[in-house]
Formats: C-alpha cells, structure tokens, sequence
C-alpha cells in the first residue's frame, strides 16, 4: 500500500459478474493518516459494508487517498478511489481510478479506450483486496503465495509470516490485531490488522517499498 506509487485510471479487474445487491444499515468508516520521511503526507478514507448475494455474505470495499507532500527534490500530490466486491472465494471485482500531479495517467490501446488487464484465475492464489495473512491458523505460522497486486497489475511471490498478537487502541477501544510481517520483490511489510462481522481492518501498517518508506495509522473509526 505504498501511497507514491504511480497510478493506472480506471483500471478494472471483473473476476466474476456481481449483479446488484441490497445495501444493510451496516457499515463502517475508518480513517487514516499517512507519514514519509518524518512528515504527515495525506489521508486515506475506508468504508466497507457487508451485504447478500444470492445468499452468500460479501463485501463491497471503497477506498479514497490523498497524497499532498512536498521533499526536498520532488513533490507528489495525487487522489486515488478504489472499490471492490470481495466474497468467500476472494476478490470478485475491483476498480481504481486516480490522477497524479494534476493528470491522468492513463493507459491507452486504441484511441480514448480504457486498458482492461486480465489475469487467469489459475494465474494466483490470491489478490492484495484478500488479505491472505487472515488464512493463518496461529502465531509463528508463515505461508508462501502467489499474490495479484493490484497495486503494480503483476503478480508476484509474498511471503507471510503472524509474528504475534497486540492489542491496539482505538480510540476508546482496544482491538486485538495479528502483527502480520510480508515481503515480495519490492516490498517489505508489518502490518497490525483484525476481523470483525464488518471485514477485515487494517489498523497500522509500517512499510518500504519502490518508493520509499510510509506509516500508515488509523486516526479514527465509526460504525
């Protein structure tokens, strides 16, 4: 999840065909603060609500990030969305559309078309929307996979290893989070994250990748 990567617009990953569904009164809303090199560097906005779906629990994900930071050398300001459907079976649909530095960046094939990518099922195990470090049984545990990052539109070999458990505050609450430790070609990764009836949470995430080192904290959280 590192917040300077470039972005593709309207990338679009339709694994299976989601037909409408009914929204519930259940959601949440979980805010996050963004730091790089000592410095707060945006903001990102996650909500997540449950729903049915031919009589199976989904998940419908949306995502905002805002990026404004200025270094030394460079400066990045960029807004990102992302939605997804995830069910039992893993990532159902995504898409992602965003600009950087004030443009689009936008893949063209024939003249003003959008750039579908299309992975084969086979292809992986998982995408990054399915969190696999949740598939671990118990502390100590580590799993090899092959992983969809949808973030570069590859797939890539990640390692992922539950360090321990820790409890973390939430405000008024506590939370029990996994301490989950992850590495691929380009990135390395911990990650504090929990499950709850509303999906899976990330509450911190201290990472580097291509782009350098972020810190990723939950400023706030509502139901």
């Amino acid at each position: 999840m590192s917040p300077f990567l470039p972005l593709i617009v309207l990338l679009v990953l339709t694994l299976t065909v989601v037909p409408p569904v009914a929204a519930t009164e259940q959601r949440r809303e979980a805010y996050y603060s963004i730091h790089a090199k000592g410095m707060h560097v945006g903001d990102l906005q996650i909500v997540t609500a449950p729903f049915n779906r031919e009589g199976e629990r989904v998940f419908r994900f949306h995502s905002t990030t805002r990026i404004d930071a200025a270094f030394l050398f460079f400066g990045v300001k960029s807004q990102r969305a992302e939605e997804a459907v995830i069910g039992e079976s893993g990532t159902l649909r995504y898409q992602r559309s965003g600009t950087e530095n004030g443009r689009k960046t936008l893949r063209i094939t024939e003249g003003d078309s959008r750039r579908a990518e299309v992975f084969k099922r086979g292809s992986y195990d998982f995408t990054t929307m399915d969190c696999p470090e949740m598939t671990l049984k118990q502390e100590g545990e580590q799993v090899t996979v092959r992983l969809l990052d949808l973030e570069d539109c590859r797939v890539v070999t990640r390692r992922y290893h539950w360090v321990k458990s820790e409890d973390l505050r939430i405000g008024e609450r506590t939370v029990r989070c996994r301490v989950i430790d992850f590495e691929d070609q380009a990135n390395r990764c911990r990650r504090w994250v929990m499950r709850d009836e509303l999906g899976i949470l990330i509450v911190r995430q201290e990472g580097r990748g291509t782009s350098g080192g972020y810190t990723l904290k939950i400023a706030s959280l509502s139901r």
